[in-house]
């Protein structure tokens, strides 16, 4: 096995991880700033939160879609099999279509997707790298 590879096919599920986190505090940060905008109190806003929820939404699908792409590559690259394939397509295709709920959700709907996505993502990160470690073991 070329640990070179392998090496790289780490740090770029660090990177999609980092990246996944910041996704994350978009999603509470918007949540939050909605509660302090309702009770009238002032935020230091952040840029997303100035350009409008609609480019946030946005940079949630790309970077789901991104996510799925990156976390193909170990199979790709024959470090995994099957077993991590099928279910690197499942987690991604249910991160996806959750991504694409909240993308298309009123103001009103996204209160019922964000949290969703949030919590997903959490558990999305541990059973992607399970299966990784589970296929490669057997």
């Amino acid at each position: 096995m070329n640990y070179k590879i392998l090496i790289i096919i780490i740090s770029i599920f660090f990177l999609v991880s980092c990246e996944q986190n910041n996704i994350n505090k978009k999603i509470v940060n918007q949540k939050n700033f909605d509660k302090y905008k309702n009770s009238g109190f002032a935020l230091i806003y952040s840029d997303n939160l100035k350009k409008g929820k609609k480019i946030t939404k946005m940079q949630i699908m790309i970077y789901s879609m991104i996510l799925f792409a990156v976390t193909t590559l170990p199979f790709l690259l024959e470090f995994s099999g099957l077993i991590y394939i099928i279910a690197a397509s499942i987690l991604n295709t249910y991160f996806c279509y959750l991504s694409f709920r909240l993308l298309k959700s009123s103001d009103n709907d996204e209160l019922s997707y964000a949290p969703k996505l949030f919590k997903f993502s959490i558990l999305y990160l541990y059973c992607i790298f399970s299966f990784l470690v589970i296929d490669m073991a057997l």
